[in-house]
């Protein structure tokens, strides 16, 4: 009931995602709250891939090569106060896919009930 739906994208050669933050500030008011965990799962990478890691920045550039079937799952809140403090330090990037093609499918998990306040268009 906390789970977004799930986004699936594909990555080819020259495709990427910037560095951002998946805590969106914004978020802290509404009722499912903000994005608390976030979770990439590599469905599939072609033996030929050359790049697509998923990158962090704020921990001294920190790799993870995609690899079909591997997840990685951060936190994007602090424990201390998840409803109105994000994790600066999570923020991610999808390098750029420098050969091949990368599926990945993203999902997001919210503080509270996302189900419920999707159906009530308080999202």
């Amino acid at each position: 009931s906390h789970i977004e739906p799930i986004e699936f994208v594909k990555y080819e050669k020259g495709e990427s995602w910037g560095v951002h933050d998946d805590f969106q500030f914004m978020d802290t008011w509404k009722p499912a709250g903000p994005r608390v965990l976030s979770l990439s799962l590599t469905l599939s990478a072609d033996e030929n891939l050359q790049g697509g890691a998923l990158g962090f920045p704020d921990l001294d550039w920190t790799f993870v090569k995609p690899e079909r079937g591997d997840a990685i799952i951060w936190p994007n809140v602090l424990n201390d106060d998840p409803r109105r403090k994000g994790n600066n330090a999570m923020a991610s990037e999808g390098l750029p896919v420098l050969e091949g093609t990368k599926i990945s499918a993203n999902v997001w998990i919210r503080l509270h009930n996302y189900r419920e306040a999707h159906e009530q268009g308080c999202t």
